[in-house]
This record gives C-alpha cells, structure tokens and sequence, in this order.
C-alpha cells in the first residue's frame, strides 16, 4: 500500500515511531556502551541520558514515584532518534519529505534484531505504530476543511459567552482484528490542537537538549495522531520477533486505511498532492 507521503507529497506527516516494549530489563545501563558502539557506526553518533519523573498508581490506590532514564541515539541532525530504556524501544523518525515504509521497517528491525542480541530480551510485551499528521492553519486549508466534521466534535450552543474559541481534543480507540498474523490490536484515533504553534505534540522530544520545533504559518495547530499497537501479555520472543515484520506491515495497512477512507476530505487530499 502506497504510503501518506508517497500520495501526498504537500501532506502533514510530521513523525513516525516504531516501539517495542518488552519484560524489564533493570540493569540496562550496562548494555549502554555496546548498544552505543553499534548505533555510532550505523548512522546514531549522538548520545543523551535522560532523566524524569513517572507516576504509578499502586493496587491500593497510592500514587508511586520512579525516576525514569532513558538513553536516546541520534543522527547528527537529530531528524531520526532512538530511545531505549529499561522496557522499551523506540525509533522515531522525522525526515519523511522523501521516505519509504518499508525502508523506515528495516531500518528499525535491523535496529531491534541487533540490540536483541546484545541484550537478549526475555518476553515481549507490545509491539506500536504511531503515525503524527501536523495540520498547519492556511488560507487554502483550515484544519476544519482538512478534517471531516465526524472527527471535529460536537457544537456547543450559541447563547453562551464564550471567551475564546476553544482547543479540539476527540478521541476513539476500536479493537482491530488482522487476520494476516492471527492477533488483535488496538488502534487509538486522536484529533487535538496547540495554540503555540508546535510543530510535535508535547510528548515527542524530536531533539534531547531541550530545542522546540515551531510551525511559520501561525500559532494554531491541529494534529491527527494514529496510534496502532498490539499488548502481549508475556509474549515469547521466539513466536513474536520472526513476526515483527509482518505485524508492522498489518498495523500500517489499517492506519493508513483509516487516515485515507475516514479522517481527511478530498479537499484536503487534493491540496496536498
């Protein structure tokens, strides 16, 4: 199946993140310098550690507090990065002016089969596709003419005061059967909006060191963000990993369905090919 760029060339892909999540592994920090070595000479050469705070919501209803950190590879240009902590992978990619599905699936595989072998993981727990649209706010195409009305939520009445103009945020997940690898997934539709002009949704750290990226068309923009994943409950690496490939490939195939059939209008389609 053609990819978005690939039928839109002038369109709004921002950002795809391929991510394997997989049994603990606390003592990553010790696989560090290996995984750094390879990522330097396959096209990584930068390195960050990361530190932040999660929060977890213990059986009894307490709220826990963990130090998370995470080690994040990156070209030279920061367009392509990947993040590795102690229960996941993640590869996102940014340069998608000119890029191709299945080169973008190798890469990541080429990526996961190697630091599987350096770190041997156990189980896996999901394998996730995320493709970020970011709707830029023109004269040709508001983000309202880009996005069919069944996605923009409902209208509030006229009669009260409003004091601005509102932010969208509309949300969908369906289970998904994908007969081709015998699994179910889970696909999460969401539409919402930044009034400052980000160019990425605020969980995405395209660039380590703190630098925003911001969109020249104004301070209004919409994101259309799919999101397909599949949740093993202790998935035996052995009857997973050989079928990564084709799992990405069907987790494509229904985001892209989605986003071509149900989410943007012609009027958009038109304008951005």
């Amino acid at each position: 199946m053609a990819t978005i760029k690939q039928e839109l060339p002038n369109g709004p892909l921002s950002v795809v993140l391929f991510q394997m999540q997989y049994a603990p592994i606390l003592e990553i920090d010790k696989y560090i310098p290996a995984i750094q070595d390879y990522c330097r000479k396959v096209g990584f050469p930068q390195i960050t550690k990361m530190r932040g705070d999660m929060l977890k919501i213990g059986q009894n209803g307490e709220v826990e507090k963990t130090i998370v950190v995470q080690w994040v590879f990156a070209s030279a240009d920061y367009q392509r990065t990947l993040f590795i902590d102690t229960e996941k992978l993640t590869f996102q990619v940014f340069d998608l002016a000119d890029y191709s599905f299945e080169d973008l699936l190798a890469t990541f595989m080429q990526l996961m089969n190697k630091i599987d072998e350096l770190v041997d993981f156990s189980l896996i727990n999901g394998l996730g596709l995320r493709f970020i649209n970011t709707i830029e706010e023109k004269p040709e195409l508001t983000w309202q003419a880009a996005i069919k009305p069944e996605f923009q939520g409902c209208p509030f009445p006229d009669d009260v005061h409003w004091a601005d103009d509102g932010l969208l945020t509309w949300a969908l997940q369906r289970m998904v059967r994908l007969p081709e690898v015998k699994m179910t997934s889970n696909l999460l539709v969401r539409i919402y909006q930044n009034a400052a002009g980000r160019k990425y949704p605020e969980d995405i750290i395209r660039n380590p060191r703190g630098v925003i990226d911001y969109v020249s068309s104004g301070p209004l923009v919409t994101y259309a963000d799919l999101d397909h994943f599949i949740v093993f409950q202790n998935g035996a690496k052995d009857a997973i990993v050989p079928k990564s490939k084709e799992v990405f490939i069907a987790l494509h195939t229904v985001i892209e369905n989605v986003f071509f059939t149900s989410l943007i209008t012609e009027e958009a389609k038109q304008l951005w090919s």
